[in-house]
Order: C-alpha cells, then sequence, then structure tokens
C-alpha cells in the first residue's frame, strides 16, 4: 500500500502537497534552520541517518538469517537460501519507508505544531500589549489575523495528510497484524531461545515503529491545536467587534471537538484510543 500511494502521489495533484516538508533538506548552510528552528546539524545527521540505515538493512537481514542455517536441518537449507533474498528485498523495503517516511512524518507534525505555537505566543504577546495601548478596532484586526493565520497551517495541513493518512493507515494494519502473529508464536509456540528473544525484540520495535509514534505525534499536534484554540476563546471576552465574535465562535464550532490526525475516519491519534489499541 505504501508503494501503490506513493506511485498513486506521483499522477494524482490531491497526494502531492506533503511534499512540502522537502522544506527540511533545503537551508542547510544556515547554523539553525529557519523552518523548524532547530540546528542544522540535525537536518544533516537525518540525512545520513537515513542512507546509513537504508543501505545497512541487507546486510542486517543477512546477519539475522544466519543462526537458522546453523540448527535447521540439511534438508531445510535449501529452503532458507531461497528466502534469503526475498528478505533482503522486503527488508529494503520495509526500511526504506518506514525509517524515511518516518521521521519525515514526525518533521511533518513537528514544524506544524511549532507554527501553531508561534501563533499561540503571538497573539498572546500582542494581546498583553495591545490591551493597554490600543482601541477596539486593533484588538479585532489582531484576533482575525490569527484566525486567519491558523486557517492557512491547518488547511496546509489537511492537504498534506491526504497523503499521510493512507501511509499511516498502511503502516498500522500492518503493523497490528505483525503484532498479533509475534505475540502468538512467543506466548504459545515453542521455539529455541535466541528465537524467542529476536521475536520479543522484534514484537518491541513493531510496536515503537507502527502502534505508538504515529499516536504520540498525533497528540502532540493536536494539543497544539488546542492551545491555540483555547487562547482565541479567551478573546471572546474582550473588547472586539461583534462580528468577529460571530466569526470566531463559527471558527471555534469547526475546531472544537475534532481531530485533524486520525486513520480509518474514526481512529484517533490520541492517548486514549493508544490505550485503546494496547488493550
Amino acid at each position: 500500500m505504501c508503494i501503490l500511494t506513493l506511485y498513486r502521489s506521483q499522477y494524482t495533484p490531491r497526494l502531492q502537497k506533503w511534499t512540502n516538508i522537502g522544506v527540511v533538506f533545503e537551508h542547510l548552510s544556515t547554523r539553525i534552520h529557519p523552518i523548524s528552528g532547530l540546528p542544522t546539524i540535525l537536518h544533516k545527521f537525518f540525512i545520513r541517518f537515513n542512507l546509513t540505515v537504508f543501505y545497512s538493512a541487507s546486510v542486517v537481514v543477512t546477519f539475522l538469517a544466519l543462526p537458522s542455517f546453523l540448527i535447521y536441518p540439511q534438508n531445510f537449507l535449501v529452503y532458507l537460501w531461497n528466502w534469503l533474498p526475498i528478505n533482503i528485498a522486503l527488508g529494503l523495503v520495509v526500511v526504506g519507508y518506514g525509517a524515511n517516511f518516518g521521521p519525515l512524518y514526525a518533521f511533518q507534525v513537528y514544524i506544524f505544531a511549532k507554527k501553531m505555537t508561534d501563533q499561540k505566543n503571538n497573539l498572546t504577546d500582542r494581546l498583553n500589549y495591545t490591551l493597554t495601548n490600543y482601541p477596539s478596532e486593533q484588538l479585532t484586526s489582531l484576533v482575525n489575523y490569527s484566525v486567519q493565520s491558523s486557517i492557512s497551517i491547518m488547511k496546509e495541513l489537511i492537504e498534506g495528510y491526504h497523503f499521510w493518512i493512507h501511509f499511516n493507515q498502511s503502516i498500522f494494519f500492518a503493523t497490528f497484524m505483525a503484532q498479533s502473529i509475534v505475540l502468538y508464536i512467543i506466548f504459545f509456540v515453542d521455539i529455541p531461545q535466541f528465537l524467542r528473544l529476536a521475536m520479543i525484540l522484534l514484537g518491541f520495535i513493531n510496536w515503537l515503529s507502527g502502534l505508538s509514534v504515529h499516536f504520540f505525534l498525533g497528540t502532540y499536534g493536536q494539543r497544539k491545536i488546542d492551545q491555540h484554540r483555547c487562547q482565541l476563546k479567551r478573546t471572546l471576552y474582550l473588547n472586539i467587534s461583534n462580528q468577529m465574535k460571530v466569526q470566531l465562535v463559527n471558527y471555534l464550532e469547526h475546531i472544537e471537538s475534532r481531530y485533524f490526525f486520525c486513520i480509518f475516519g474514526s481512529l484517533n491519534y490520541s492517548l486514549d484510543h493508544f490505550l485503546l489499541v494496547r488493550l
């Protein structure tokens, strides 16, 4: 599904908005990245790390397969040799998508959250100054600017999420099914001890990469939206125009109780649903 989604994005404009995350690979000559606000050395490390992990995936898969050659009966070795190239290819695909698109999605959420935080802080600082220096018209203009800016940021998120939702759904479904199989093997199948330890490690990596990190990222991004929303709600008690108050109430009605990070239409990336998946 990940491969299909990436292929479709080349011909479907609706799935191409996510590429604006490519900004993390730009402006690397500066000390602090102008978009993320992080040291550019972290961006360079991310690029080198992805390349290293991708090219080392086949080597790691080969070494992981070596113990099986030592314990399997001789008449089964031919099957191991046949499966080894397939495992190497699958390892490259899984690592290529997991180690590259996973961190890219994390960057996407982080940059979105940073923009929302900047909007909230900017609104708070300017209101603290404006309350004692400017009349109602200035307050109204300030609130309107914050509303329009946040709408633009969330619109950009929604447009990019048309791609990410397909990717995240595929990752969740694949890791959820794999986790069920891994848990069954660990607790109900008699296997050698080193294989059981390997399955436990595999289960932890599977849980971390597909069944937990995305929920934490979604919760983080949603919390930044809620913080900005709460700050805007406080402005209803300020001396702003009635028309602006009506617009603000309409805006808040659309934002409240809406989760911008979800999969399958109803599984929200929230801590509540994270615990539900665990159970």
